[in-house]
């Protein structure tokens, strides 16, 4: 495992991310890294302690090396944690978009408490069953799980359910067979259709982690976005998956601050100043290099009822 890790930080250093060879590296590094997870935690009996809960992480998939690395270290997405430790407040409402799971819903419910509630969307079948039985094992009432992949309106797409971990599933395909996944069929909706369904709550964080299908996932938000002033985004941006689902990564940026949001960098080590509207250019060209970030996204305005998401937006299937 150490030697898989190493090799990640030698593709960085190099900048072999911004490269086909350099990615394809990455691709079979990740087959690797999950065949040896998976001999370690398959078919896994005791539940394992990650951030004072107890979880499963695998059944007969497991999570990518970077994930159980980081879990098991109490070190995954650690900025992203911290930051949403010091947002969420008891009461509020949380949509966790992509739970996998369940490593971010676990730590919502237990900071909104009884007053407030998560809603975690988990499409991918096994993925689904984990993150229920992680919900049910710490005794959360708070919580809605529901099975369902979030695009852009209801219907039917093609998940492709990845062999370099079971946090990489997508609804992006890929052109290399490497990447490519295994397609299931999976249920989608979009985050409007779902709020309206609930009668419209207030809804204060997003979280967002689906592998490149953002575009269609905030095409599906308009009206969440019209009626909460003061929602926040955590999301994740990868410039080479947004390319892949046809999205330009800089139009997706400027989507984000028409639609009020300033956008700030989670990683303390990003340079906050390239993610100004007049620097998107620049902040793809060093966010390739690191391969993905994490975005903040404030609303900053009130000022973003005439954006029309549906023309921005390319348009997908």
């Amino acid at each position: 495992m150490s030697f898989l890790s190493a090799a990640g930080t030698v593709i960085n250093q190099m900048g072999l991310r911004r490269s086909l060879t350099g990615r394809k590296l990455i691709a079979r590094l990740n087959v690797l890294g999950e065949h040896a997870v998976r001999r370690l935690y398959l078919n896994q009996k005791t539940p394992l302690l990650v951030d004072g809960h107890r979880m499963f992480l695998s059944d007969r998939h497991a999570p990518s090396l970077a994930f159980v690395n980081g879990v098991l270290r109490n070190g995954y997405e650690a900025d992203s944690k911290s930051l949403l430790e010091g947002l969420i407040q008891e009461g509020m409402t949380v949509f966790d978009v992509g739970a996998h799971v369940g490593t971010y819903t676990l730590m919502a419910a237990r900071l909104v408490g009884r007053t407030g509630h998560v809603y975690a969307f988990e499409a991918e079948p096994e993925n689904y069953s984990i993150l229920k039985k992680n919900v049910e094992l710490n005794g959360y009432q708070n919580v809605t799980c529901v099975p369902k992949a979030i695009s852009n309106r209801s219907g039917l797409l093609t998940l492709y359910v990845s062999n370099q971990g079971n946090d990489r599933h997508t609804l992006i395909g890929s052109s290399d067979a490497n990447c490519q996944g295994t397609p299931c069929e999976v249920e989608t909706l979009s985050l409007d259709e779902f709020s309206a369904s609930i009668e419209w709550p207030r809804v204060d964080i997003v979280k967002m982690d689906i592998e490149g299908a953002e575009p269609m996932a905030i095409e599906g938000m308009s009206e969440l976005f019209r009626r909460s002033d003061n929602l926040s985004l955590l999301m994740e941006f990868a410039p080479d998956i947004l390319r892949a689902s046809g999205m330009n990564p800089e139009d997706f940026l400027s989507l984000l601050t028409l639609s009020g949001f300033r956008i700030s960098p989670v990683e303390s080590t990003f340079p906050e100043h390239l993610l100004q509207p007049d620097r998107f250019g620049s902040a793809i060209l060093e966010i390739e290099k690191l391969g993905a970030i994490n975005l903040f996204c404030r609303r900053d305005s009130a000022d973003h009822t005439g954006v029309d998401h549906k023309t921005m937006l390319t348009q997908h299937p």
